[in-house]
């Protein structure tokens, strides 16, 4: 992943993998296209260390419509 990506391509994208969730909020991993997503994610808090959407996250899926 580039790290130097513009901020609001990188939260879309982010989004776009939280979108991928089960009913019970647990992410699920695309077989493409997460290259480091999913760490970045845990980093920023919008994914619990269990692979839960936080509430941090959530609000994110809102931002972006998900």
């Amino acid at each position: 992943m580039n790290v130097n990506q513009a901020p609001q391509e990188l939260e879309g994208r982010l989004a776009g993998l939280l979108a991928h969730r089960y009913g019970d909020g647990t992410v699920y991993l695309p077989r493409t296209g997460t290259d480091g997503l999913f760490d970045i994610a845990v980093r920023s808090g919008l994914v619990s260390d269990e692979g839960f959407v936080t509430r941090k996250g959530r609000a994110l899926l809102a931002r972006h419509g998900h």
